[in-house]
């Protein structure tokens, strides 16, 4: 009876052990999924924000609508009225050339020629909506440039030491000031008449590729 008992309990007692270590193996195999499924969703979410990075830019790292108003950002001293306030006075005073010559693109006069009332190179007047903007996503767009070296500028200027920032806060000043839209109160549409009769844009002389 003592031998039968012993073995009773022992076979008991190995029949519960045997018990919870099946009961752990079925809890752990049922956390792995989940542990899994939070590394697919960290990976998928990863992928997420990498592919909205990668989707406002193209190959190379170039913005897919270069068109598009950029963000500039002001500090200190650095803002869209003393930059064009500058751009004026420099321009309009102490520039040693009697105009300031620059080679605008293809696209930019053939703009002015298409609207209702057309406009010929190296005349402006207040534009309104939609023309004025779709008239400065042309002006913004790099691969509308007539020179091919601010082109490559307007593109690459942290090689050469400017900021995009800055670059862009000339660039868009100086069309503020021609377009007679200026970002600083002290300049007028008015004032600006004479000040636009400094510059001369000119086409390049090859006309664009079909």
């Amino acid at each position: 009876m003592t031998s039968k008992s012993t073995k009773s309990k022992k076979s008991s007692k190995s029949s519960k052990s045997g018990a919870k270590k099946e009961e752990k193996k079925t809890e752990d195999d049922a956390k792995q999924p989940t542990e899994e499924g939070k590394s697919q969703h960290g990976d998928a979410s990863r992928t997420d924000r990498e592919g909205a990075a990668a989707s406002e830019k193209g190959a190379g790292g170039v913005l897919e609508n270069p068109g598009a108003e950029p963000v500039i950002k002001e500090k200190g001293w650095f803002t869209k009225q003393n930059v064009q306030n500058f751009l004026h006075y420099f321009i309009g005073e102490k520039a040693k050339a009697e105009k300031l010559t620059l080679v605008i693109g293809h696209a930019y006069q053939k703009f002015l020629e298409g609207l209702e009332k057309p406009m010929k190179l190296n005349e402006m007047r207040n534009m309104k909506e939609p023309n004025y903007s779709k008239l400065r996503e042309v002006l913004r767009d790099p691969r509308l440039y007539g020179d091919p070296i601010m082109r490559a500028f307007a593109e690459k200027s942290e090689l050469v030491g400017v900021p995009n920032n800055t670059y862009h806060m000339v660039h868009e000043g100086f069309w503020d000031l021609y377009c007679k839209k200026p970002a600083t109160p002290d300049l007028t549409a008015k004032k600006l008449e004479g000040w636009i009769n400094r510059i001369m844009l000119k086409a390049p002389v090859h006309a664009p590729p079909e």
